[in-house]
């Protein structure tokens, strides 16, 4: 989200060519249903009082706060590309699909788990992931592609075997 505020109200679209984000809680976070829970039981404000005196930036990571609904009222800016990488096992942002920006012609959205069934990254593991890290270089640098891997990654943990070079 500090990219997207960087370029959206900092006067960074002028400075951005490409944002290429690994699992970013674009449309927030219900950190698997828990803050839906609170919500349900009307326990969310005094739990976010008491979060927010130590982390304001946790409760703005929640689906549907106002940080995010400010954020998102543009959510791309024309001359920029975006990229956003996710895995369906990402633990952190839930559903993992508020990761996604909607569609652009600017925006490519990416599962990492569609391109190789055998990669299970989640949140923690991604920035290590051979074939998110592929996307990256790819999506940086479109006119030198790297073939992207499919090989077995574990979550936390990572890949497993040898991982080819780019």
């Amino acid at each position: 989200m500090m990219p997207r505020y960087y370029i959206d109200f900092l006067g960074g679209a002028a400075r951005v060519d490409k944002l290429v984000a690994l699992t970013p809680s674009n449309y927030g976070t219900t950190l698997d249903g828990i803050t839906t829970l609170a919500s349900l039981l009307g326990v969310s404000s005094l739990i976010n009082g008491g979060l927010s005196a130590v982390c304001p930036a946790c409760v703005e990571q929640e689906q549907g706060s106002s940080f995010l609904a400010s954020l998102n009222a543009t959510p791309t800016v024309a001359g920029v590309g975006y990229t956003v990488i996710e895995s369906v096992e990402d633990e952190v942002v839930t559903p993992y699909t508020n990761a996604f920006l909607p569609a652009a012609a600017n925006v490519t959205n990416i599962t990492v788990n569609r391109q190789c069934p055998l990669d299970a990254s989640d949140h923690l593991e991604i920035a290590a992931d051979p074939v998110a890290l592929a996307d990256m270089l790819n999506a940086l640098d479109p006119a030198s592609p790297v073939k992207v891997p499919c090989l077995v990654v574990l979550p936390v943990t990572g890949p497993v075997g040898p991982v080819p070079p780019f």
